[in-house]
């Protein structure tokens, strides 16, 4: 048997005193509806804070387990009408990391996580404790505070990125919990607090992603121009859900006559192949749209955005294709002079990629991002 896939284990705290209501409960039906279809492996609990009753192992006043194994309309209709009260923002944390705690070290989980759904606004400003913090960073636990107002000062690259703007970040016009929270978010590896609009695009992607590696193959320009690159894969969805065709089976499915259809013809007695100038070249099955040659990066055409509608390179995967940083200085510099130049011309770049030897080739869209200097 193939070895168990890694799951994630998250707990979901939600304060129900939020002001952006709208904002905050559209994000927490987000998580819970790509769980719900995507079928995925993953564990997760449901706590909501500043809740009238109490329901959980460390018995912190104001929070509440909810049972989150149902579907998201009926969720959010529960969560509705609860009853709201008191309760502290580091003890939800406490509870979270409890949760957590059985799944740590434990095979098979590839990481661990809490999302806090909060704009931080009814608590009460307290210090955090250096065992929750310590706690926190000993688990690699990712935290998520999704909420209040706090933006990227540039485009998101990579988990470098993240990590750097937040141990950069301003706090000290911070005040009363927010100052708390970002004093946590500073003192653990893997800590990012945000608006509603990034949260969950963080919480997929912000997190250990166990045996993805980049692909290390140039992108060339004919024979000349090779730029070393590096492409990683940064946002992955898998199939939310399929619906079974039980309408066609091998039983009813028959072939017929392009010119006669009520004739019909036995399978066996076809031949594969196809018409070319006039006339039938027989294709062998092991070569029927077979490619052959080394993997490779290929630059096709640069052409204006309009030109490629976005239905055109929709898939289930997105990379990230960053220059080299191991290569000079003149160099780095002019693949971002590139770069910059097809983003002011809003011109992208349509490549072929063959990922392995002998694979078939897969086209692509180069969208082309902004870097600016001064960040």
């Amino acid at each position: 048997m193939p070895p168990a896939a890694n799951r994630d284990v998250f707990v979901i705290l939600y304060d129900l005193k939020v002001k952006n209501r709208s904002s905050a409960l559209h994000t927490l039906s987000q998580i819970i509806l790509y769980e719900e279809l995507s079928q995925s492996k993953n564990q997760y609990k449901l706590y909501l804070v500043n809740a009238a009753e109490t329901d959980n192992n460390l018995k912190h006043k104001g929070i509440l387990k909810k049972d989150a194994l149902i579907d998201a309309g009926s969720l959010i209709e529960n969560i509705l009408n609860v009853q709201q009260g008191k309760s502290d923002f580091l003890e939800a944390l406490e509870v979270a990391v409890d949760e957590l705690k059985e799944w740590f070290q434990k095979s098979g989980v590839a990481t661990l996580q809490i999302v806090f759904i909060t704009d931080l606004d009814t608590f009460e400003s307290v210090i955090p404790s250096e065992q929750l913090i310590s706690n926190i960073s000993s688990m690699s636990i990712f935290l998520y505070i999704i909420g209040p107002e706090i933006f990227p000062p540039k485009t998101i690259m990579c988990h470098d990125d993240i990590s750097k703007w937040m141990k950069t970040f301003e706090a000290n016009k911070l005040k009363g919990n927010l100052e708390v929270a970002s004093s946590i978010v500073k003192s653990t590896p893997y800590s990012v607090i945000c608006h509603y609009s990034l949260g969950m695009h963080l919480f997929h992607s912000y997190k250990f992603c166990n045996g993805k590696q980049a692909w290390q193959v140039p992108l060339s320009f004919g024979s000349i121009l090779h730029l070393q690159v590096s492409t990683m894969k940064y946002c992955e969805a898998g199939m939310p859900f399929r619906l079974k065709n039980n309408l066609i089976t091998e039983r009813n499915q028959k072939w017929v006559y392009v010119d006669d259809p009520e004739k019909c013809i036995d399978i066996r007695d076809t031949v594969k192949g196809i018409v070319k100038h006039g006339k039938f070249v027989k294709i062998e099955d092991d070569a029927r749209f077979k490619s052959y040659g080394p993997r490779s990066f290929q630059i096709l055409l640069i052409t204006e955005a309009k030109n490629v509608p976005e239905h055109s390179f929709q898939n289930e995967n997105s990379y990230i294709v960053l220059p080299n940083q191991q290569q000079s200085e003149e160099y780095l510099q002019f693949i971002n002079t590139f770069i910059d130049q097809l983003a002011e011309e809003n011109k992208y770049i349509i490549a072929r990629r063959v990922y392995n030897k002998d694979y078939n080739p897969m086209f692509v869209v180069l969208i082309p991002r902004w870097v600016h200097s001064k960040f």
